[in-house]
């Protein structure tokens, strides 16, 4: 469950990063490199999805414990 907070810590820090980029970006910011603005999309959207699959099957995991299946 450590793991789990750190990583959420981690993608919070990572989106707070992602925000501030895409601000600039919606400023026409010409210091943004948009190819590299994607990547960090790309690189943020792929590990919250890994964290929604992870947290689905623990509720999951849970659900059965409890109801005995």
């Amino acid at each position: 469950m450590g793991l789990l907070k750190y990583e959420h810590c981690e993608d919070e820090c990572f989106a707070e990063e992602l925000a501030e980029v895409l601000g600039r970006l919606a400023t026409a910011d010409a210091t943004v490199n948009p190819e590299a603005a994607g990547y960090m999309l790309r690189g943020f959207f792929t590990n919250l999805r890994r964290h929604v699959r992870f947290e689905q099957q623990c509720f999951r995991n849970l659900t059965a414990d409890r109801s005995g299946c």
